[in-house]
């Protein structure tokens, strides 16, 4: 009876009769790709837990930077702050200040005395001629020669005095300031030089007064720091480099998340093991680890968050990533800033390196890479979990995600470059814009050897100022992808590198402490940065799920390639005239303008192959397909 009553329809409509049995079928699920159902659950970034969500993602990002450039800071030396406590130092500086002021007071001296004997005599001459010319006759040149006598003894006693007044008086001022000069200031015995050309040894011949300790103290290698500096910086990037050849086949293996945990766990190990490594060539072996885990690190959180963005969002939280970058400089600049010894810093970066794992540990797996390995559930279980915290709940049963199941090994990776043309071309592009940019960044960008004529000086200054012109470049990037395209917007930034380029070419003084040259070089290397953050979105959404891993490696490895390559750009402007570094930065800034051109824009994620062969033959509207 209930149920008779529950279904009975109003009697006027031509309806089943009010007995017979209602169609209780299910509700049917929902056919949607991974892409549609996030931009169906995020429909606002204005969501706080969501907002938590993201920046506890990107906390080993912000590691990243810190533990590239530890070694500045813990390397850094003051070489004008040693003060000497041996009898052969204390006599290289008497003869330091010796023979600065004595040299400077005979050279002024005697150019003195000759111009004031010089005057002397002109002045004599001259009386002479007119006495004898006015006076005429024998008597009168009698007269005149006695005359000419009395001036000239008259004028050579008066020549010596004042010659000998002069030379005591500002002889004794040059020399008390000579030496107040030397032992107050130190500026030219204090330095490396002597340290170096005088093979001066620490504890023997001088102690530091620095209040900061760095390595190069600790181990007596301040005559060789920047050849050491150089080789830390190089194994860096080579241990990067390994690290994105190993994390290109373990991202699609065993996913993104757990690669990253990998990486900041091997990072982490490292950096701790930096404050008890006890020379430079087991110092060597800790920054190639460092590199190795960080590499992995970065690029798969990348990955990893950029899956979960949704379409409408997805330049924010690409541009919130690298800001983890830049925000990375501040962390080591008040590391080595409030602490003062080098092997402390690396105990406090390694501690902050372990604590930054702990939100990936509660993170869940990409949903794309779920769906790739076959794991329906698991990626609806976590498309559900974002739909609560986004507050916009949708049950995972009222869902069918479309998606094409693949066998996931190296192997069938490498075959599907030789069997989709599209994606291997679009690889090929992106590797040499990859190095490319990290060739020019490395060698144009912040060029401190140009800013240091300006007021910009100290080491913290230097890096803090980076991080401010990096972080305003890319919250510019943000808006022109966001409504220009990643293609134009990445052409438009690279050829406003290119004017800036030519324009550092011209010799123009503006202020006392800024040139032309300065001013363009910023332009150009905040230029660079826009770019960069371009292509790592960009690349992202051109390679498929099933290779976003492998891609983005192999093109963030040949990053690292351009950046052991680019300072040696940078020293042709020391061996030739900077016209032709500069000229080299345009030829290459076009070359990548000109592939960008052949590179599809793109706003959807592809899923697999198949999707970016469909994208290349212009459907603009292409979904995933089904197998066969």
């Amino acid at each position: 009876l209930l149920y008779t009553i529950k279904f009975e329809m109003p009697p006027d409509q031509d309806t089943q009769p009010p007995c017979s049995k209602p169609d209780l079928q299910p509700p049917s699920e929902e056919e949607l790709t991974v892409s549609q159902t996030l931009d169906k659950i995020v429909t606002s970034i204005r969501n706080s837990k969501l907002v938590l969500v993201v920046i506890a993602s990107l906390a080993t990002t912000l590691t990243t930077a810190a533990d590239t450039h530890i070694t500045v800071f813990t390397s850094h030396t003051p070489f004008s702050q040693w003060t000497c406590i041996s009898e052969r130092c204390e006599g290289l500086l008497s003869n330091t200040t010796l023979n600065e002021g004595g040299e400077g007071l005979l050279s002024n001296t005697t150019q003195r005395g000759q111009l004031l004997s010089n005057s002397s005599h002109s002045r004599r001459d001259q009386l002479l001629s007119n006495t004898t010319l006015n006076e005429g006759g024998e008597g009168l040149l009698s007269n005149t020669t006695q005359r000419g006598q009395l001036l000239s003894n008259s004028s050579h006693s008066r020549r010596d005095q004042l010659l000998s007044n002069t030379t005591l008086n500002e002889g004794d001022e040059r020399l008390s300031n000579s030496t107040l000069t030397q032992h107050e200031g130190g500026e030219d015995f204090y330095s490396k030089e002597t340290l170096c050309d005088n093979a001066l040894e620490e504890f023997q011949d001088f102690n530091w007064t620095a209040r900061a300790v760095s390595f190069v103290m600790d181990w007596g290698i301040y005559c060789s720091s920047d050849l050491k500096l150089s080789l830390t910086y190089s194994l860096f990037y080579v241990g990067a480099f390994v690290g994105l050849m190993v994390s290109s086949v373990i991202f699609d293996k065993i996913g993104r998340k757990y690669s990253a945990l990998f990486g900041i766990l091997s990072a982490s190990v490292a950096t701790l093991a930096g404050a008890k490594v006890p020379n430079f060539e087991r110092l060597l072996v800790i920054r190639a680890f460092q590199g190795f885990g960080q590499a992995i690190n970065f690029i798969g959180v990348y990955c990893w968050v950029i899956e979960f963005a949704p379409s409408c969002f997805r330049e924010l939280i690409s541009v919130t990533i690298l800001l983890g970058w830049s925000l990375g400089y501040f962390i080591i600049v008040m590391i080595a800033y409030f602490v003062p010894h080098w092997r402390y810093i690396f105990l406090t970066q390694g501690i902050i390196d372990t604590l930054s794992i702990a939100p990936l540990l509660i993170m869940p797996t990409s949903p794309r890479f779920a769906l790739i390995r076959d794991r329906d559930t698991d990626a609806k279980a976590t498309l559900e979990s974002v739909s609560e915290i986004c507050g916009n709940f949708i049950p995972s049963d009222e869902i069918r995600l479309t998606y094409e199941a693949r066998v996931q090994d190296l192997s069938q990776q490498l075959r599907d470059f030789k069997i989709f043309p599209a994606m291997l071309r679009e690889t090929i592009f992106c590797l040499i814009v990859w190095f490319s940019m990290a060739f020019l960044y490395s060698a144009f960008g912040m060029d401190w050897s140009v800013m240091d004529k300006s007021v910009i000086s100290l080491i913290y200054s230097k890096f803090s100022t980076t991080a401010l012109f990096n972080v305003a470049s890319l919250l510019l990037s943000f808006p022109a992808c966001k409504f220009i395209g990643r293609r134009y917007s990445f052409i438009g930034f690279l050829f406003l590198g290119i004017i800036s380029n030519f324009v550092a070419m011209a010799d123009v003084e503006l202020s006392p402490n800024w040139h032309l040259d300065q001013v363009a070089g910023v332009v150009r290397s905040m230029t660079l940065v826009c770019c960069i953050a371009i292509l790592f979105l960009h690349t992202s959404e051109m390679a498929p799920t099933s290779h976003r891993g492998m891609i983005m490696s192999c093109s963030a490895a040949a990053a690292c390639l351009g950046c052991i390559l680019g300072p040696f750009l940078a020293l042709l402007s020391d061996i030739t005239d900077k016209k032709v570094s500069l000229g080299v930065f345009a030829g290459v800034a076009v070359i990548c303008c000109v592939i960008m051109v052949f590179l599809p824009d793109t706003v959807k994620l592809p899923e697999t192959p198949r999707d970016v062969e469909l994208r290349a033959v212009k459907h603009k509207d292409y979904r995933s397909v089904e197998a066969g």
